[in-house]
């Protein structure tokens, strides 16, 4: 008699693997897989798109038809949100240009460094569970970016305000 609380993956959801896997286990995989699989869309996105001399991104060879903006407190607010300039940040990135990508956002590169992590690290993950780091370790970056994102824009909110 088999628990109720174990899956096993077929060979058509990718694992040759006889053993059974508990639910955690196989909703585990499933985000490494959807982290894996967003953070490779970025990177080949930042490779594929670039910046204006008016700022605005673009699909290569399509310069003339920009992607449309998507931060809403700048599009409502007319102000920038904590992470206003990453895109950007992290196509100057992709196409080597360091001081364009520090000049539109500083810790863009923190970041993108952080999604690029993401591929060898969601590989050995679904390779080797075992290796991994605890969730703790996971939750304690996300709040340090968080922080860093935050200090970030109020250092930009303040220089704004001692130009005016």
């Amino acid at each position: 008699m088999t628990s109720p609380d174990l899956i096993t993956e077929t060979p058509a959801a990718g694992v040759a693997n006889s053993q059974a896997l508990s639910r955690k286990d196989l909703l585990t995989r499933n985000w490494h897989r959807q982290v894996l699989a967003t953070s490779i869309v970025i990177i080949v996105l930042a490779m594929v798109l670039q910046v204006r001399s008016d700022q605005r991104v673009f699909v290569s060879g399509l310069a003339a038809a920009p992607v449309p903006e998507t931060c809403g407190m700048q599009i409502m607010f007319g102000r920038p949100c904590p992470g206003c300039g990453l895109t950007r940040s992290f196509i100057h990135l992709a196409h080597g240009d360091w001081r364009s990508s520090l000049a539109i956002h500083r810790i863009g590169w923190l970041i993108a460094l952080l999604v690029v992590c993401q591929v060898p690290y969601r590989l050995l993950a679904l390779w080797r569970p075992e290796l991994t780091v605890r969730p703790l370790w996971g939750w304690a970056i996300g709040a340090a970016l968080v922080i860093a994102l935050s200090v970030n824009w109020g250092y930009n909110l303040i220089q704004e305000h001692s130009r005016l």
